[in-house]
């Protein structure tokens, strides 16, 4: 092991970003955020009632802001990133949850495909009770990570193996945070 490695635990071994980028997401994200669009174009710009039983107009700038500009900004912006430094494997969905996996509570680790859907009900941070939690946002490959606790994390990746490979370094590198 290099010795510049062991003097910077925070030295970065695997970085990954990804996104959702299903096209039935992001057709999902557009057809809302259109709608909405529409009721508010009509009723507040045109002054014509949206639908046959029209919401209150404050109602419908409410419903602009939060699903016609927050929801797409929302959606759009999120992602899932997994580092691993010596000692640690720290992952982030968004801005909602963060969670950081000491290399000391790992007791094994591995690359695999799985079914997003039948093991964990599909993507995001999926938690399935007496299994684990799963950080994902598309695809069927990642590593699963056993930990002492009984706890499994399984950590989707476009690049399982070097993830697998990133983790097997940091375990190796004897720091445990």
């Amino acid at each position: 092991m290099s010795q510049n490695l062991r003097h910077k635990p925070d030295y970065e071994l695997f970085h990954e970003e990804q996104r959702f980028t299903q096209w039935w997401i992001r057709l999902l994200v557009v057809a809302v955020t259109l709608l909405v669009w529409w009721a508010f174009i009509q009723q507040i710009l045109l002054g014509k009632p949206a639908g046959t039983n029209p919401g209150p107009d404050w109602f419908l700038w409410i419903i602009m802001v939060v699903l016609g500009v927050g929801f797409p900004l929302f959606m759009f912006t999120l992602k899932l990133e997994t580092r691993v430094y010596p000692g640690r494997v720290d992952l982030r969905f968004a801005y909602l949850i963060r969670r950081r996996i000491s290399m000391k509570s790992i007791v094994s680790f591995r690359a695999r495909e799985y079914r997003p859907l039948m093991e964990f009900g599909g993507w995001g941070v999926r938690w399935v009770p007496g299994k684990g939690v799963a950080f994902n946002t598309g695809g069927n490959k990642g590593v699963e990570v056993n930990l002492d606790d009984g706890k499994m994390v399984m950590i989707g990746s476009q690049e399982e193996m070097k993830l697998e490979q990133a983790i097997r370094q940091a375990k190796d590198s004897g720091f445990a945070e």
